[in-house]
């Protein structure tokens, strides 16, 4: 009798330790951990993207958080271990991660022109006498970081297009983030600074850039895009890929995008597969 009385102790107790795990497993299938990868301040990236999270939590059911990652090694540490399901990130870091075959496309920004590409503007100081990319041979130039696509890659490519290699022929100054390059330009101790040009349009709103000009583009690029690491659950990834691509289509959505103006996203629509080939050309050019 003692015997089947611990034998029946013993089966709860595994009937319950398998219960918990059930609920573990179904909790963390029902999670949505967000990375947001961008040089801006943790707290601007929450308070762009935490109305985001809230959004995806409504509309499908899901446990959506953010987690604001710095660096390629940190995102791509985060997608080898599973430490994400989605992420919005640089095109160029996009494209890094996809040589690797680490991750496959969810959406792309559309941005504030309606276009999912963009184009680079190098600027200067309006009294700094340099005129053309030929002017900036020996002097320091502003770059934001080396995996920006805006603010490194494309205009590296037209540095090297116009016969100026930016390993040798400029001093590149890595500044990690758009405001510093602005100030740095403003305050001369740059020749010349670097980013999108929507951006900086942007930022001139902040800032006071009428000291500034722009004296050339880069070709085009691709915007941002949102991510995943491979091997993620297929239904939960078109659920929501869905879910992005419909911001536009409702009121609550259209507010959630409003809010995500500041990052020059219009809103979210299908991944173009052209971006990869786009990309690559501009690493060719730039003799990366």
């Amino acid at each position: 009798m003692t015997a089947i009385k611990h034998f029946a102790v013993m089966l709860c107790v595994f009937l319950l330790a398998l219960a918990t795990t059930q609920v573990t497993v179904a909790s963390q299938d029902n999670k949505l951990t967000i990375g947001v990868v961008v040089p801006a301040p943790p707290k601007f990236v929450y308070k762009v993207w935490q109305p985001v999270a809230d959004y995806l939590k409504a509309t499908t059911g899901l446990d959506a958080e953010i987690k604001v990652i710095k660096g390629f090694d940190r995102i791509k540490h985060a997608v080898v271990n599973n430490e994400i399901d989605i992420f919005y990130a640089d095109a160029y870091i996009f494209y890094l991660l996809s040589q690797q075959n680490l991750i496959e496309p969810v959406a792309q920004v559309e941005n504030l022109r309606g276009n999912i590409m963009t184009r680079s503007a190098v600027f200067v100081h309006k009294s700094s006498g340099v005129k053309t990319l030929q002017d900036l041979k020996a002097k320091k130039v502003a770059f934001v970081n080396p995996t920006s696509l805006g603010g490194y890659v494309a205009p590296r490519a037209l540095f090297h297009r116009n016969g100026i290699n930016t390993n040798k022929d400029v001093e590149a100054v890595f500044t990690k983030n758009l405001a510093s390059s602005l100030h740095k330009t403003l305050l001369q101790d740059v020749a010349a600074g670097s980013m999108c040009s929507l951006k900086f349009k942007l930022m001139s709103r902040k800032i006071e850039v009428g000291d500034l000009q722009t004296i050339a583009l880069s070709d085009e690029y691709p915007e941002n895009l949102i991510a995943a690491p491979r091997g993620i659950d297929q239904a939960k990834l078109q659920k929501v890929a869905e879910a992005f691509r419909s911001l536009d289509t409702n009121q609550q959505g259209q507010q959630v995008l409003k809010g995500m103006a500041p990052m020059k996203i219009k809103r979210f629509v299908a991944y173009d597969p052209m971006v990869l080939e786009v990309i690559r050309k501009l690493t060719v050019d730039a003799e990366i």
